[in-house]
């Protein structure tokens, strides 16, 4: 460590003679006008650094606010209850339809939809969110302004009569994920979960060309779009069709 301390020496050494250089204003006074000059361009130079700084800043800010407000945004804008179809039996069947919509303004790209229900004779305040990785199949598109709904849930009507009887809790959930047109952008996922709380009609009987809007409410979880399903109490089990 012998070279320390000369090294140590002369560094103190040249910062106070940088100080004291500083605090006379030798750098203005400077009679040697190349070295006048070189500072001022120096000086120049870094504010020119500065403003080109600030004005990257604010592009990639204007870019990101363009890209907020451009992007595509799908979530499920309706839950109905469709004409019913009929089995070899007697007995009624019904069907649940997501419609999903892109409220953006512009398209989506490599996007997956889903949806499914589950039930249960006793109410709960958490219901879990189904699996859909085995059900992941080609990719949709969807254009901006656009709707598009989710394969049909048959139900038997046996089902609904439970729900209008308190028998039967029903579970709707759906499920989209896409991405942006844009470069680089995250993965977009939406995610809605409802409770078919009663349907008005008397569903033992057919009605042609109908379309029943149940009245459902919001589950306390699994309603949230992009980051805030980071956070989302998921614990993941295959939904079933009852």
């Amino acid at each position: 460590m012998s070279w320390f301390s000369p090294v140590a020496c002369r560094v103190r050494q040249a910062y106070r003679h940088c100080e004291a250089w500083w605090r006379r204003g030798a750098w203005f006074r400077q009679s040697d006008p190349v070295a006048k000059f070189t500072a001022l361009v120096a000086a120049f130079t870094f504010l020119l650094v500065v403003v080109a700084a600030l004005q990257l800043c604010s592009m990639n800010s204007a870019d990101q606010a363009n890209r907020d407000v451009q992007r595509a945004f799908v979530y499920p804008k309706a839950v109905e209850l469709s004409t019913p179809e009929f089995k070899t039996t007697e007995s009624v069947v019904w069907r649940f339809i997501v419609t999903w919509e892109n409220s953006g303004n512009t398209p989506t790209r490599d996007l997956h939809i889903y949806s499914e229900y589950d039930g249960s004779p006793n109410a709960r305040l958490h219901p879990s969110f189904p699996d859909f990785s085995d059900m992941r199949g080609s990719p949709t598109f969807l254009a901006p302004k656009a709707t598009t709904t989710t394969q049909p849930l048959p139900i038997d009507a046996a089902k609904l009569l439970d729900i209008q009887q308190g028998k039967l809790h029903l579970y709707i959930f759906a499920l989209a994920t896409y991405r942006d047109i844009f470069a680089g952008s995250p993965p977009r996922v939406t995610r809605g979960c409802w409770e078919v709380s009663d349907i008005p009609v008397d569903v033992t009987k057919p009605r042609p060309n109908a379309k029943v809007a149940a009245l459902m409410t919001q589950c306390p979880v699994h309603n949230c779009t992009d980051d805030e399903c980071k956070n989302d109490n998921s614990e993941g089990r295959r939904g079933r069709r009852l």
